[in-house]
């Protein structure tokens, strides 16, 4: 019964952190998104901050084809450049 809750309790952590991970990547692809668009990096930064698992989940097909178009499907590549551009997670 030990080895099922321990099983359960690393299983929900992964699962957490990948969604933690997915929705850094929608932020980063919003806030490049708004840069692109001529917004100021605070406006893009704003914009980003207030995705959450919701809007994550309904912009993420339209991320996963900008990673695959521009960055060869390297989120964490893509993650970096808005790093690079000023975004803050």
């Amino acid at each position: 019964m030990e080895i099922l809750f321990w099983v359960v309790v690393i299983a929900a952590a992964f699962w957490y952190f990948m969604m933690l991970r997915g929705r850094k990547a929608v932020r980063a692809f919003v806030f490049l998104s708004e840069i692109i668009e001529d917004k100021s990096e605070d406006e893009a930064n704003i914009t980003a901050s207030r995705i959450d698992f919701f809007a994550a989940s309904k912009v993420k097909h339209q991320m996963s084809n900008f990673v695959n178009t521009v960055y060869g499907g390297s989120q964490l590549t893509m993650i970096s450049q808005a790093r690079a551009s000023g975004f803050k997670e």
